[in-house]
């Protein structure tokens, strides 16, 4: 079968469509960093609106996060569906805990076995992972959150991933 123009555009055209949706606030700089997406006269969304668990919702408080940003806000609500999402933001916007909150929520603490895997192109933004997940898991009974990069023996990474919390 040869290579076709129409063809390869029909498929990206489907396989576009088929996309999980996406998010874009990479034009809009945060003021600073828990900057809410709230403005004006709208309603102020927090976080107890987002039908997130008391336990996170401590750590949040803990961590001095008071309301949503934007990212948060827009993404926490698809992603507590189940559903995929593609998003663009901004650094100190927020991302982790865009992510992070649903991830957290979907774990089955029951269950000991490795539910869920963020991959990160840098063992610092790893790291950074690492310690904001660990942060929002802090009231999470038998929650784990790993951490495996190059540069360190694999099989004392082996060791801790196999540890039970």
């Amino acid at each position: 079968m040869g290579f076709s123009k129409e063809k390869t555009f029909e498929n990206l055209e489907r396989d576009f469509n088929d996309c999980p949706p996406s998010i874009n606030d990479s034009a809009k700089e945060p003021e600073f960093e828990n900057e809410s997406a709230a403005s004006g006269d709208e309603r102020e969304v927090l976080f107890a609106d987002m039908d997130i668990s008391s336990d996170i919702l401590h750590a949040l408080s803990d961590m001095g996060i008071k309301a949503p940003t934007t990212i948060q806000q827009r993404a926490i609500p698809i992603m507590m569906e189940g559903r995929d999402l593609i998003s663009l933001a901004p650094t100190g916007t927020g991302k982790t805990c865009a992510f992070g909150i649903p991830l957290l929520e979907y774990v089955h603490v029951e269950e000991n076995f490795i539910q869920e895997l963020v991959l990160a192109p840098t063992r610092e933004l790893a790291q950074q992972i690492q310690k904001e997940l660990q942060s929002l898991a802090k009231y999470i009974p038998n929650v784990k959150i790993g951490l495996v990069y190059g540069g360190e023996p694999i099989v004392r990474q082996i060791k801790r991933l196999k540890s039970t919390p």
